[in-house]
């Protein structure tokens, strides 16, 4: 026999003897997991969303709430600091400095820009020549002489300076504009700010915001008004409802025995009054 036979005859012994070898070795092995394939089959598929449950009953009513305080001036003015913070609040300060802009006349064509001398402020202490510039207090001023102090200064654009606000009374507010010239704008507006006036009182007139209490609920006054609550009217709107009765409570102790009774059963000890 040839070598290069007997290697090709040897190969292929070792060959089949490994893999039969290698099948025996894994035979539990292939049958769990034909096993386990069999088990996966068996397991029930994931059916349909069923209908949605009842609705539940509705909860205990809430205990009343605790009767609410008349805000200082100075607490309206810190609701009111907080108010202008909100969008809300900058809108409206926005929207009212925009119609004084508008009011400010347009500027006169002046001189190239090359040409002007623009100063960052204005400083008394300190004389221009006519014809400079100069931005002040928010707005743009030009001296038409040679200046002392602030005297040969004109503002030709009216700008804002500075906004304050004022509170008056339990809802009102002042908005104070002051120009850069000057002049100062007010406007006045009011805020429907909650205000606890206590029991309702027949006849009286509430504002919008005023808070009362009818029949045991809260009321919130929605425009001035002098209907009663739950009338059927829009003036209202309820707050709190009033909450249910409590259960009887229990019975109390026994009083203390009271005094002797007198006898009235022999006539001659009966009083007569006159």
């Amino acid at each position: 026999m040839k070598l290069s036979d007997f290697s090709k005859q040897l190969v292929k012994i070792l060959r089949d003897d490994f893999g039969k070898g290698l099948v025996k070795a894994l035979e539990p092995l292939l049958q769990r997991v034909a096993q386990l394939e069999e088990a996966v089959k068996a397991f029930p598929k994931q059916g349909d969303q069923g209908p949605a449950g009842e609705k539940g009953e509705a909860g205990l009513p809430g205990a009343p709430g605790k009767d609410g305080q008349t805000p200082s001036p100075e607490q309206l003015k810190d609701l009111l600091a907080e108010y202008l913070k909100t969008p809300m609040g900058i809108a409206v300060v926005q929207a009212a400095a925009a119609e004084e802009v508008k009011k400010i006349p347009a500027p006169e064509n002046g001189k190239d820009a090359l040409d002007i001398d623009l100063l960052p402020g204005i400083d008394v202490d300190k004389s221009v020549s006519r014809g400079t510039y100069a931005t002040h207090e928010g707005g743009l001023w030009r001296a038409h002489q040679r200046t002392h102090g602030m005297k040969g200064w004109e503002c030709i654009v009216d700008g804002v300076a500075s906004i304050d606000v004022e509170v008056k009374g339990e809802r009102e507010f002042v908005v104070k504009l002051t120009r850069s010239s000057g002049q100062v704008t007010e406007r006045a507006f009011t805020v429907p700010t909650m205000i606890y006036r206590g029991t309702h009182e027949e006849g009286k007139s509430y504002l919008p915001g005023d808070t009362v209490t009818s029949s045991g609920s809260l009321w919130h006054c929605e425009k001035e008004t002098t209907t009663r609550p739950g009338t059927g009217a829009e003036d209202w709107k309820l707050v709190a409802k009033r909450g249910a009765d409590g259960a009887r409570g229990k019975d109390g102790a026994p009083g203390e025995r009271g005094l002797p009774g007198k006898d009235f059963t022999d006539p001659s000890k009966m009083r007569m009054h006159s």
